[in-house]
């Protein structure tokens, strides 16, 4: 790109937007072959970019939930790959069955709580504790 084009670019940024958008709905069959053609030579850059984000956005949260030094709110360990995020109401299952339509969506579960600017009910624990509070929940409503 050129100096000219750049700036012609920088100054008009959503006027290019829109007829960037417009040429993408009039060239539907292109976009979609040179996109797919794309995916094919770049498989292994695209893998690895989106391991990275997905890495990166997992750091983001749990940093974020433990303030800013990853590790357990129960016993303190601090190895990332046992660190997870824990609800604190014991409803995790359910919300991620009502925001994704299945109880098993870990990454999406981390886009969500950054995309809505991390709120309050959720807490860092490791597997072991998560698991333990898990077990401690199951046995107090037996015993109600």
């Amino acid at each position: 790109m050129s100096e000219a084009q750049k700036k012609y670019y920088y100054n008009n940024k959503e006027k290019c937007a829109t007829a960037s958008k417009k040429w993408r709905e009039a060239n539907k069959e292109h976009v979609k072959v040179t996109s797919r053609l794309y995916w094919e030579n770049h498989r292994e850059q695209q893998r690895e970019y989106q391991k990275n984000f997905r890495d990166k956005l997992r750091l983001d949260v749990l940093n974020f939930y433990s303030n800013n030094a990853p590790k357990c709110a129960r016993c303190g360990i601090d190895d990332m790959d046992v660190l997870c995020i824990d609800h604190i109401e014991n409803n995790g299952s359910r919300q991620r069955k009502e925001l994704f339509g299945d109880s098993r969506q870990g990454n999406q579960m981390y886009w969500w709580l950054r995309k809505n600017g991390f709120p309050v009910g959720y807490q860092v624990f490791c597997w072991n504790c998560n698991h333990k509070k898990q077990v401690e929940n199951l046995r107090n409503d037996k015993e109600k």
